[in-house]
């Protein structure tokens, strides 16, 4: 049964994609619950995951409610960059959503919940602030000035202790 769930098409899209793209949400649960592989890549670097975040709506809802791997900090962070995207593209298509320095501070709001919940365990490193460390605001700057159309800033010079 693994084997058949792991097949592809010519896109190397899974049964799980498939089932995203053509919005079939009455499929997606009972693929996600016979361990359909929420990341496997097709060949244009989509995950059925991605596909659904970048969708927004019921398809992240569907997604992310069925996955029980997902702990819930990171369905929350997931829904979170979901509906941000699906605003941004709304925004970039003409149909409102925040722009400039609103979109610009949720993007940063985003890329420190994203570098605090998933950055990994820091205990042998000096300077660490609790479990996860500290969150490193050059990662919110960095989404903040790709959101904003803005290059990222210079990396720190060699020898500065930056790392």
């Amino acid at each position: 049964l693994s084997q058949a769930f792991s097949t592809t098409d010519s896109h190397g899209r899974s049964a799980l994609r498939l089932a995203v793209d053509g919005r079939h949400w009455a499929c997606v649960q009972p693929l996600i619950e016979a361990s359909c592989d929420l990341r496997s890549l097709s060949e244009d670097l989509h995950s059925p995951l991605t596909a659904a975040l970048e969708r927004g709506g019921p398809a992240a809802e569907t997604v992310l409610g069925a996955s029980t791997r997902l702990s819930e900090e990171a369905r929350r962070v997931a829904s979170d960059l979901s509906t941000l995207l699906a605003e941004h593209q709304g925004s970039a298509a003409g149909q409102g959503g925040p722009s400039g320095s609103e979109a610009t501070r949720r993007w940063e709001a985003l890329a420190e919940l994203v570098a605090v919940t998933f950055r990994p365990p820091m205990g042998h490193c000096g300077g660490g602030e609790g479990r996860f460390g500290g969150a490193d605001p050059r990662v919110a700057q960095a989404v903040a000035a790709a959101s904003a159309g803005v290059p990222p800033p210079p990396p720190p010079p060699p020898g500065s202790g930056v790392s």
